[in-house]
């Protein structure tokens, strides 16, 4: 069983800033909520078309550091009902986050989809399993992810809360697989405009983009 979303992040801090800004009492009804019992079908169909994230981490210090991790849709996987499981690829080799993470386990997740604006925060407890480690499962479940990438280690998070956040304020982005879907069915439909003037014996004008010329018949 997992926890609220509220009972870890609405701290005696927190509640005090939400009575002086006038949402504490929307902040109890978050409170009152069923605790979710594991990941559902909307965090899992979510995560397995995520991109890219953003994850923090808290240093000795007492710091926090925050890192984006990217890859190809699929390159982070659910596993059990409560984990989420990703490679590692070598990066600049700093190791900030590898390091905050064997000092404390902690860790809180903004994965966002820009094109959907939704956004998802996870708060978990995270840790490292070093390749030639890792179990034979894992490393096939994650290989076709990697790509031609270095794997260093494997990241595994017990996701411990989860929460929608609100769409306010997610700029609207598309990556060009996005594009290329939206614009696909316009494509067509001048391709169809192209054929009725051709059709009717006027020379369709060229399109302005030499980048992208008429497609191919």
């Amino acid at each position: 069983m997992m926890k609220r979303f509220a009972d870890i992040a609405f701290t005696p801090a927190v509640a005090a800033a939400q009575r002086r800004n006038g949402s504490r009492e929307i902040g109890r009804l978050l409170e009152q909520r069923p605790s979710p019992a594991a990941l559902g079908s909307r965090e899992r169909d979510f995560v397995a078309t995520c991109e890219s994230f953003f994850i923090a981490t808290v240093g000795e210090h007492g710091w926090p550091y925050v890192q984006h991790r990217g890859g190809v849709a699929g390159f982070v996987q659910v596993v059990h009902d409560d984990t989420l499981a990703l490679p590692d690829y070598r990066g600049n080799r700093q190791y900030v986050s590898v390091g905050n993470v064997d000092h404390d386990d902690r860790v809180a997740l903004i994965i966002v989809d820009f094109a959907e604006r939704r956004r998802l925060k996870l708060l978990g407890h995270a840790r490292h399993v070093d390749a030639a480690e890792a179990d034979a499962d894992l490393v096939a479940l994650l290989a076709p992810a990697a790509g031609g990438a270095v794997v260093e280690r494997y990241l595994l998070i017990r996701i411990e809360s989860f929460d929608w956040n609100c769409p306010q304020h997610i700029p609207l982005r598309y990556s060009p697989a996005d594009l290329a879907s939206r614009l696909e069915p316009l494509a067509s439909h001048i391709d169809r405009l192209e054929d009725l003037l051709r059709g009717a014996g006027i020379e369709a004008p060229e399109r302005p983009d030499a980048a992208n010329p008429r497609r191919p018949r």
